[in-house]
Formats: C-alpha cells, structure tokens, sequence
C-alpha cells in the first residue's frame, strides 16, 4: 500500500515538473468573448471576465450562444450550461443549471465546484429556493433574491457536519456556525470566551517587570495597563513625580505615576497620561482614577491588579459613561450619557459594542439595533417624535438588505438597499391611499407604475 501512495506521490511530482517546464500542458478550454449584441441590461461592465473571480456578473453559458445567467464567481474558469428557455438573451425556467471547472495545477482547482444547481431563473437570475450537489458530495441549500444569496445557506459537508451561514443580498451577514450531525454546535477555539486571565497575556503587560537596560543592568519597572510608568511619587506630595528605582518590596501607600505614550517604544516619553491610587506591595488595590491629555477620565476600583466592579469614564464637554471592565476592556453592560441629552445603553465584548443597544437621542429619536464588531449589523428601527418608524437593515454600518418606512397618515414605502443604494422593486404608498412600484438600479430609478 505504501509503494502505491509513493508512486502516486510521484506521478503527481512529475506532472508539475511537465507543467511546470511547459513540456505538458492542461488546457482549459479557449475563453471566448460574449455574443454580441448583448441582451438588454448587460454591458461590457457588468459581464464576467477572468478577474471575476468573487463577484457577481453576467455569464454567457456554454452550450447556449447568446444566453446570459447571473452568477457569483468562485472559480477563474468556472463554467455554466443550462437546458432551460432563454427569452431575450436571459435564462429562465426550472430546468437544472450545471457548474464546471477544469483541472487546472497552476491553482490546484480539482473540479470541486462541478455541480447541478435546482431552482428558479427569473430574467437569468436565481430566485427562491436553490439545491445545489457538487462533486464529492457536498450539499448547499439557499435562498435567493434578485440573484443574490439572500437569507440562511446550509452547507453540508462530506463528513456529516454541516454550516450555516446567514446572507443578506449577497454578502455574508454573521459568522458561520458549524454542527455535528446530530446538529450539536461546534464551538470553536476562537470563539470560546476567555477567562478573567485573558488580558493579562499575549504581551499585555500590567504590573512590575524586571528589563534588561542598554547598560546591561537589569532594573524593575512597572506598567500600568500596558503603558510604561516613568515617573513616580507620593500623591500626597507637591512635588512632581520624578524617575527612579521601584523599591525591592514594591510600592506601598498612595502614588501618582506618569506614564508613557507607548509601553514598546525605544524612547518612552511623558504624554500627559497621569494615573494616581492606592498600591499594596506593588499591586494595584482600592480606587484609583486615570487621566489622559485629552481630559478624559476614568476612576474604578482595583483588586489585586485587576479592575473589578463599575467605573466611570467621564469626557469633560461631550459625555459620561459607567460600565465594568475586563481587564484593559469594557466588558458587559454600559450606559453613556451625552452632554446634549442623548443616552446610550448596550453591552461591549472585549472593548467593542457587541449585542443589542438602544439610543435616545438629543432630538427625540429612539434607535435600537444590534452591533456586531462596534459596526451596527442586522435589523434596526428608528422611532421618531413626529411617529415616522424606519426599520432597516445595515451590514458593516451600511444600508444593505429590506427597508421600510411607515409614517402617521399611512404614506410609506418599501424595498432594498444593495450596498447603500435603492435597488430592486419598492413599492411607495402615498397619504391618498394611491400606490406606485418603482425599480431601482444602482441608485437610479428605471421604471415607475401605478398599482391602482
């Protein structure tokens, strides 16, 4: 068995030293330019060409000249054939579409996007539900809208587990999570939460170190949430804090510390960052307060090194905020309360607005929605004082997905954003109870009708 795995080894060895050299060769079949003229609403911008890869564009198909399917790209040389109808250059009906790519060993595609993809065509774009079987096995149930993966895709793969992967025209919404066959969850390691240790590692540095000087003596010098202590002193002294050494002991009683711009800079200067609290042989205890040189201030508690229970960070002339922290992060629920009026509440993850927030602002408005990564992500409605409601979608910050407008008379609309842009069919009700659907392109309006 082993002198067969080897040979195979080396047969494959061969081939890439053939192709390699040019002495053999695996041609793809010859890329032909699209059928001329185009259908109507194709043009040379928006055909597939050999830098598509990862984008959506138009596809002439192979077996039909002159017929045009929208596609994602996930192959250089992917290919597609259908049997269907094509009226007006567009594929359309429910016969089976069909995916191939060759056996290309510059890139090591191995033919694994070859597949049969069963669904809708509308005017050459997928619509409704799709199953799709690629070779080797692996399974892929998703719906579309316009031609764009628009809601929950469910990956099946070869070894039982399976993915799910939510979309929103197109663009992945969230992160995937995988499941076993008997649909428990994978968690995996990046995912996990850490425990409280967690900040205090991966080069964080908080608390006394010994460092190795130019002069080669060794020293103790202490960092304060990541930041270089350079000067140090008694808080209750009118001097000012002055560079020197720690005692062996560490630091017992009430200090003021100076502390550097940068804890990994080759020169460590004072940028105005003032931190002054209680120590117990050189460990952080009890309240302490920290001042930054833009006039932002934060005062909590320490224990044993570590923050613990609610701070306050207050920015003179803009806002004031309490929450807990973890470490060096805000971590959990927080509340911000802004100088003109304005509250925020919601949780941070490790320094970042993660999960659901709500917003009064200043002007009467009342906004609530999800974050994800300190970016407002899926479903979010904004309430305003004269009873407009908007409930929109944003992915990454940006209008991308359903967005609906009510307001008190009964006017409103309804329809898409595709990457902030209005896009697709809206339907727009007017206060007299007349109805319009308009089409939408890129941010252009290309068709309006009357529905009464």
């Amino acid at each position: 068995m082993k002198l067969v795995l080897w040979a195979l080894a080396g047969a494959l060895i061969v081939l890439l030293i053939l192709s390699y050299t040019g002495i053999a060769r695996f041609e793809t079949p010859p890329r032909e330019t699209a059928t001329l003229p185009l259908p109507e609403g194709i043009t040379q911008k928006n055909l597939c060409r050999d830098d598509s890869f990862g984008r959506h564009c138009w596809k002439e198909v192979v077996n039909r000249p002159g017929c045009f399917t929208w596609v994602f790209v996930e192959s250089p040389d992917q290919e597609f054939y259908w049997q269907g109808e094509c009226p007006d250059g567009l594929a359309e009906g429910e016969h089976g579409l069909e995916s191939r790519s060759h056996l290309d060993l510059s890139i090591f595609v191995f033919s694994l996007l070859d597949g049969r993809h069963e669904g809708t065509l509308v005017r050459g774009k997928r619509q409704g539900d799709w199953y799709s079987r690629y070779l080797g096995g692996r399974e892929v149930e998703q719906s579309y809208l316009y031609g764009y993966r628009h809601g929950i895709r469910w990956v099946a793969q070869g070894n039982g587990e399976f993915d799910e992967i939510p979309y929103v025209l197109g663009r992945q919404s969230d992160a995937p999570i995988r499941y076993r066959l008997g649909g428990e969850r994978i968690i995996h390691p990046w995912e996990q939460r850490y425990d409280e240790d967690w900040p205090y590692h991966d080069g964080y540095r908080h608390g006394f170190e010994l460092v190795s000087g130019t002069d080669g003596e060794t020293r103790r010098e202490l960092f304060v949430e990541n930041r270089k202590v350079v000067a140090w002193g008694p808080a209750e002294s009118n001097d000012e804090p002055v560079d020197r050494p720690f005692p062996d002991g560490g630091l017992t009683g009430r200090y003021m510390l100076h502390l550097a711009a940068g804890s990994d800079a080759i020169e460590h200067y004072f940028d105005g960052t003032e931190a002054e609290g209680q120590f117990a042989d050189g460990v952080m205890q009890g309240e302490w307060t920290i001042r930054d040189p833009g006039g932002t201030v934060r005062s909590g508690r320490y224990q044993d090194n570590r923050p613990t229970g609610q701070w306050v960070e207050i920015d003179h002339g803009r806002s004031s905020a309490q929450g807990p922290y973890l470490g060096q992060y805000k971590h959990g629920d927080w509340v911000v309360r802004y100088d003109d009026g304005a509250v925020h509440e919601g949780p941070y993850e490790h320094g970042v607005r993660d999960g659901k927030w709500l917003m009064k602002e200043a002007d009467g408005r009342v906004v609530e929605g999800e974050y994800r990564g300190d970016r407002p992500n899926g479903e979010w409605i904004y309430r305003y004082p004269d009873g407009k409601i908007e409930r929109v979608s944003l992915l990454g910050g940006i209008r991308h997905g359903k967005w609906t407008t009510t307001l008190p008379d009964g006017a409103g609309s309804e329809g898409f954003y595709w990457e902030g842009s209005k896009f697709g069919d809206w339907v727009v009700r007017k206060p007299d109870g007349s109805v319009i659907e308009e089409f939408w392109e890129n941010g252009v309006l290309v068709e309006t009708a009357s529905l009464n």
